[in-house]
């Protein structure tokens, strides 16, 4: 959204944030504020990201020193990959690289 806005409106970057609380209508009229509304008419539904998920992705900021967004983009992303496509699994390279054995426990099919 920060993006669209400092393209849309030639905002610098700096004060972008401030700028937008001072002018709500900015955001308004950003293309942003209409994609929940994008992805129902696409069929895609939108997922909470429970304490749960939040609690397995502290596992890989702290061992791979990612920010709490990446880490769990990552673990849901390592997941969604075991789920749908378990023969990547079947020789542990994704275990090997990233080492995180409680996803084997996660999902079981």
């Amino acid at each position: 959204m920060l993006a669209e806005a400092v393209q849309q409106y030639a905002i610098p970057d700096k004060g972008i944030v401030t700028r937008l609380k001072e002018h709500p209508e900015l955001v308004k009229r950003l293309k942003h504020a209409q994609v929940t509304e994008e992805f129902e008419k696409m069929n895609i539904s939108i997922e909470v990201v429970t304490a749960e998920i939040i609690k397995e992705a502290e596992g890989l900021f702290t061992q791979h020193g990612l920010l709490t967004n990446d880490s769990i983009t990552f673990f849901l992303l390592f997941l969604l990959i075991k789920l749908f496509f378990p023969f990547a699994m079947l020789k542990g390279r994704l275990k090997e690289k990233f080492g995180y054995p409680c996803l084997d426990e996660k999902i079981r099919h």
